[in-house]
This record gives C-alpha cells, sequence and structure tokens, in this order.
C-alpha cells in the first residue's frame, strides 16, 4: 500500500513537472499568403527555438534566423506584456500551458503577422494561443505588439462579451504596434499630415481609391492624439477597451468625457483635426473646386480665404455600405 502510494505520489509530481515544459511538435497549421488579401493552409515543419515566462517561441525549419534580432523581439514582448494586459486585459489559455506560443513561419513576405481567431476553436486548427510572424518580416517587434492585442481583444470582447468591433479593434492594434509600448513618440517630432483621414469606414481601398494606409494611418493618429491628450497615460486604452458601451465611437466617448476633446462625436473629430492643423509642418490639403467624397468619419484640409479649413462627415455608420457625402471644395 504505501509502494503504491508512493508511485502514485510521483506520478502526480511529474506529472506537474511536465505541465510547465511544452515541447515542441513537429507541425503546425500555417497561413501562406498569396497577396496581402489571398492565403491557403499549409502544414509547416518546425523547431523549438526558446521558451521564455510568457512565451513559447518556434521556427519553421529549414529558415536560417537572425538570433540577435529574434532574441531582442522576445525580451520586448516580456518587458510589454504586463502593461499590456494590465491595459487590454488577458489572453485565453485554451492549451492550458499559461503562455503565448509565437510561431515564425514563411507567409511569403506578403503579410507581417498574423492571429488566427480559429486556433481557439477546438478541432479546427491548432489550439493553442499563437502569434504568427513572417519569418521574413524586419518589423517583428511592432507586429508581435499588434497581433497580440488582437488576441487580447478577441477574448476581452468576442469571447466574454459576445461582439467585436473591427475598427477598434485595428486601430488599438495599429497605435500598440505603432508606438504606445515601442516608446517611439514620433508626433512629437513635427510632420505632414495626409490628404485624407478616415478610420472607421474600414477596407476604404473598396471605395476611394486603394489605399488601404488611408485607415491603418488615420487610425494611428487618432489614437496618439487620445494618448497625448491624456497625458501620455494608457489609461485611456484601458477605458475604452473596458468600456460597457457597445458601439465603437460610444467607447471613446465614454473614456474621453473628462478630457476637454469634445462631448458629442462631431466634437471629437473636428478637434481631432484642429489638433493635426496645429502640429502640422505644412498641410496636404485638396486644391479648389475638387470634389471630395466624405465617407463617415472621413475629413479633410482645405483653403478658403486664405485659411485653412476642415470638411468633415461625423456619421457614425459602420457597415458594408457606406455612403459618402459629397464635398466640393470652393
Amino acid at each position: 500500500m504505501i509502494k503504491t502510494l508512493i508511485i502514485l505520489l510521483m506520478s502526480l509530481w511529474l506529472l506537474n513537472s511536465c505541465q510547465n515544459n511544452v515541447y515542441a511538435p513537429n507541425t503546425f497549421i500555417v497561413s501562406r499568403y498569396i497577396n496581402s488579401f489571398s492565403s491557403y493552409e499549409d502544414v509547416a515543419k518546425v523547431n523549438f527555438y526558446k521558451e521564455t515566462k510568457n512565451a513559447i517561441v518556434y521556427c519553421e525549419a529549414g529558415y536560417q534566423i537572425d538570433t540577435e534580432k529574434l532574441d531582442s523581439m522576445i525580451e520586448s514582448f516580456e518587458e510589454n506584456y504586463s502593461q499590456m494586459t494590465n491595459t487590454y486585459g488577458k489572453p485565453t489559455d485554451i492549451d492550458n500551458n499559461g503562455k503565448i506560443i509565437i510561431l515564425l513561419v514563411n507567409m511569403n513576405g506578403n503579410i507581417g503577422g498574423l492571429f488566427a481567431i480559429e486556433d481557439l476553436i477546438y478541432g479546427i486548427r491548432n489550439n493553442a494561443e499563437i502569434l504568427y510572424l513572417d519569418i521574413k518580416s524586419h518589423i517583428f517587434q511592432d507586429a508581435l505588439l499588434h497581433e497580440f492585442q488582437h488576441l487580447i481583444y478577441h477574448n476581452v470582447n468576442f469571447i466574454q462579451k459576445g461582439y467585436s468591433i473591427l475598427w477598434l479593434n485595428e486601430t488599438l492594434s495599429q497605435s500598440t504596434q505603432s508606438f504606445l509600448y515601442t516608446g517611439y513618440y514620433w508626433w512629437d517630432e513635427l510632420f505632414t499630415p495626409r490628404q485624407y483621414y478616415c478610420f472607421y469606414t474600414w477596407n476604404l481601398e473598396k471605395y476611394y481609391g486603394d489605399d488601404y494606409r488611408i485607415n491603418y494611418g488615420s487610425a494611428e493618429e487618432f489614437i496618439w492624439y487620445l494618448f497625448e491628450k491624456n497625458n501620455k497615460n494608457p489609461e485611456v486604452f484601458k477605458r475604452i477597451v473596458h468600456s460597457s458601451e457597445r458601439e465603437g465611437y460610444k467607447r471613446i466617448l465614454s473614456a474621453v468625457s473628462d478630457m476637454g476633446i469634445g462631448n458629442t462625436w462631431e466634437e471629437v473629430l473636428y478637434n481631432f483635426a484642429k489638433f493635426i492643423l496645429g502640429k502640422a509642418r505644412y498641410v496636404n490639403f485638396f486644391p479648389s473646386n475638387t470634389t471630395v467624397p466624405l465617407y463617415p468619419g472621413a475629413f479633410i484640409f482645405y483653403k478658403e480665404n486664405g485659411e485653412y479649413k476642415i470638411a468633415l462627415n461625423p456619421d457614425t455608420y459602420i457597415g458594408d455600405s457606406p455612403k459618402p457625402i459629397y464635398f466640393t471644395t470652393p
């Protein structure tokens, strides 16, 4: 009886010890990208690289890795993990290892990184919290933080609350990637504003030109505006993420109510545009007698009687069929 009990206790100890170490599987299901919008599923053979406090890192077999760069990225992830989870919330842990898998694979150089929702649905893909990075990318750190926010957002909003807001999700990730946790406060320098701003009529290239950077750039600058107006304190993003409001713009309004930047959505957008004018080295404005389609949330700059003016569409529509207001500059 005693011998049996000892064996049982030893077995439980070994089982608990093994749960603290994750051994690399031979393969993962991954996405290979034909271009930025088209992909197919494939199977990648991987090699285990490193395990840290909050991450397990694998690299696709057959590719050379800049280990110095990779180690720097992992270090940055660890340094920012606590602040990101404190601000945005906790990720899921469906594989029960308490860590995030970082997987470097060949995505054909068409995308920096990826978070696949299907990985969190049992039996669909890899059944783990995974952040995929293109092994050929030169922006490991930025893409990693961007995708980590997506992973957290999916848990805090879709899984726990039953809904998700695309433009707000992308806006937070873009700004996280660009400055929030990298320490690169680029707007402290004088800059030239873009000609067209719009960040919640997402995938705007379907409607206005073919430049998706309209959305990403506008979103980045809007969140930076909120960050600066909150004395560069990320607490404003915590208020946005954890707001009880179901609509994105209402979440932001509730989060900025005491910041003096507007009580209505139109006021917030207009004050954002004015802030850009005040920061600009010179203004990228539309010339006279130009008709511009202003989609929901869009604004532009133009000149009238020698002064810079703002034309904006404060409509909060975020559906699949946005309608523009056509504005002709004087």
